[in-house]
């Protein structure tokens, strides 16, 4: 019997070493994998731009030292480790924008950035299906224009074989087509996931990457593209329903970058009427981006509300007056941003932001979203002062000049004037922010056009620059504009000789007193006949303008 049970002892250790052996062997590539990202730290950051020459949706398991940049092969020939960078953003709860979620693991999206010392070429397209198994439509497309034109490249086939997992390298039922992909053709080459690469040196390469969550996103930005739009994804912990979209930029390296404003007192806007300048404000649109249908329908009605007021009025400069976002029920906020400007982007029209209460986030700090805007194109938040108040100096035609005062209602604004006048006061000037002050509550009667119905209390919005007034009439401004009250769209005048006006509020579906419809306010300077008007339009009845009035007359 002792003997027996030796003998038992002896063969199962040589079958558990026998075992580790053929499992170091077999999964050494994945040993070293995890062991690495376990151990080290890469010092790669996030990726937040540049030149790549790959990209990968790799997983993050728990037990890795951190999610930011991996230590993984090149590729499934080339065996060397090499860094890898997770697409950057800018939400504190990092599962959000995985693309799968599991028990164990997340899976990100990384880029390996390109090297001129290595030998490979910069990544210059990039499209990626939904399907794994499938080809992007894009790829077939360019394929097929290919053996229309009967290149020769076209009749090459390529078989791209999936890259199996570990139990299905060893399952007996495994095929060997199970994966793969058939595609004729030479200039894309597949990555696996479902990512289809280019590699062109007469082409200008990709510069940039983006994910953005939220339902109803649309790509409009300059030399940006979507790759892939509304990924389902179906095994993500958190916001599970919220669809995921990534987004490319190209562009060409000899570009040259534009200048700066190096004086935010006196920021310059280009001109396109001679004599006269319009402004739009567009306030209050409370933005969620969530995947509620009703929500994603009023967000796509604000929109198309808001193309059709810029069709309409052809303005030169936008403002926007607070809560574009809507606080912690906006999950993200980028997408919310680019979702409101992207008609403004499209028309090439310059805009301004004033923030308001609900222009917050859960998962991203103030700076992180007064960054994000001022790198907007068209944007002026760009060269805001470091309160965020900005002077727009507009020089018409005429000779004569308009200062727009956009201002921060949470900062304090009288440092900001006090530079100011040691300059000249303009013909024409005017002033947005998104809280009203306490002139907006006169008392006795006064003269008012347009609706007036919440005239509740403004101690909030009394907590910085309870002056505001005062310095108003210092410099001749002769009209300010505000929003948050959503129920008030009216101008109404005070003791003093200065038009309080609102701007009502902007998105659709929002719920006002006696079902007021979605408006926006517009301001006509025109330097021909010495004046200021302002009128409103809705989204009932957007061909028609109401409430028209002087604001000021100058001589």
């Amino acid at each position: 019997m002792r003997l027996r049970r030796k003998r038992s002892i002896r063969s199962l250790n040589r079958t558990l070493v026998f075992t580790i052996v053929f499992a170091v062997f077999f999964f050494r590539a994945q040993l070293i994998f995890h062991i690495a990202n376990i151990i080290f730290h890469p010092q790669t950051s996030e990726y937040q731009g540049g030149l790549i020459d790959d990209i990968q949706f790799i997983k993050c398991y728990r037990w890795f030292r951190q999610c930011q940049s991996l230590i993984r092969p090149l590729s499934s020939a080339d065996r060397n480790l090499a860094a890898w960078a997770r697409v950057s953003k800018n939400l504190s709860e990092e599962t959000s924008y995985a693309i799968e979620s599991g028990v164990l693991y997340d899976t990100y999206v990384y880029v390996h950035r390109w090297k001129k010392s290595s030998n490979s070429q910069p990544m210059t397209d990039l499209a990626i299906s939904k399907d794994p198994l499938t080809v992007p439509l894009r790829v077939l497309s360019e394929v097929q224009k290919l053996i229309q034109s009967r290149d020769s490249s076209a009749f090459h086939k390529h078989i791209y074989q999936q890259e199996p997992s570990i139990w299905e390298r060893f399952s007996p039922w495994n095929h060997k087509s199970k994966g793969e992909i058939h595609l004729l053709g030479e200039d894309w080459q597949y990555k696996g996931g479902g990512i289809w690469c280019k590699y062109e040196s007469r082409n200008d390469p990709l510069v940039d990457i983006e994910v953005y969550l939220g339902a109803g996103f649309v790509e409009s930005r300059p030399q940006w593209k979507e790759v892939i739009s509304e990924y389902f994804r179906p095994y993500v912990k958190s916001n599970k329903y919220i669809p995921l979209s990534i987004t490319k930029k190209v562009k060409s390296l000899s570009e040259p970058e534009v200048e700066p404003f190096d004086d935010s007192l006196r920021l310059k806007l280009p001109m396109t009427h001679d004599r006269s300048f319009k402004i739009l404000q567009i306030t209050d649109v409370h933005f969620r981006c969530s995947d509620d249908g009703t929500i994603l329908l009023n967000e796509f009605q604000t929109v198309n509300f808001i193309i059709n007021i810029l069709d309409r009025e052809v303005p030169d400069l936008v403002v926007i007056t607070g809560d574009f976002l809507d606080g912690l029920k906006s999950f993200d906020y980028q997408a919310c941003i680019l979702k409101l400007v992207q008609p403004m982007i499209r028309k090439g029209i310059s805009y301004a932001f004033s923030f308001g209460e609900a222009d917050y986030s859960l998962y991203a700090t103030e700076t992180q979203i007064t960054a994000f805007i001022s790198r907007l194109p068209f944007c002026m938040n760009k060269w805001s002062s470091l309160n965020n108040h900005m002077a727009i100096d507009i020089k018409l035609n005429s000779g004569s000049d308009i200062v727009l005062y956009v201002l921060d209602s949470f900062k304090s604004v009288e440092p900001f004037f006090i530079e100011r006048e040691r300059l000249s006061l303009p013909k024409y000037s005017l002033a947005f922010r998104s809280l009203p002050i306490k002139e907006y509550r006169p008392e006795g009667s006064f003269p008012l056009i347009g609706q007036y119905n919440e005239r509740f209390a403004l101690e909030s919005s009394l907590k910085i620059d309870s002056n505001l007034g005062d310095i108003l009439k210092r410099f001749k401004i002769m009209a300010m504009s505000c929003g948050y009250e959503h129920n008030n769209d009216c101008c109404l005048k005070s003791n003093d000789e200065i038009w309080l006006c609102y701007g009502g509020s902007s998105g659709v579906g929002l719920g006002k007193m006696f079902d007021m419809p979605a408006n926006v306010r517009v301001f006509n300077i025109d330097d021909d006949k010495g004046e200021i008007t302002s009128w409103k339009r809705n989204f009932i009845s957007v061909d028609s303008v109401y409430d028209y009035q002087y604001i000021r007359s100058v001589q």
